[in-house]
């Protein structure tokens, strides 16, 4: 199962894609298509991936049915932050 995600930043626009293979029981998360360049295994199962600049760009997760009650749906909601009067900042949910 794979779901994608565009998101235009400006005049950049990144695709995230969240995968999930029952058969491995592994859940897959790409923030860009950026090439990866190195990754580092944490516990839990949790491997993040970086690109040639350090950034992160992807993690998985091993035994994902473990660690959530059903990987293979995604909410995806997207929040905004807003100045408010005297400069407090407020945020705004837009999940549907």
């Amino acid at each position: 199962m794979s779901i994608a995600f565009s998101l235009r930043t400006g005049e950049v626009e990144r695709k995230m894609k969240v995968t999930y293979n029952p058969d491995e029981d592994k859940l897959r998360i790409l923030f860009c298509n950026a090439p990866i360049q190195e990754s580092e295994a944490h516990r839990s199962g949790l491997i993040l991936d970086y690109d040639q600049n350090g950034r992160i760009v992807g993690l998985e997760l091993s035994d994902a049915s473990e660690q959530m009650s059903v990987p293979y749906t995604v909410n995806f909601a997207e929040r905004a932050f807003t100045l408010a009067a005297g400069g407090s900042q407020t945020e705004e949910d837009s999940t549907p």
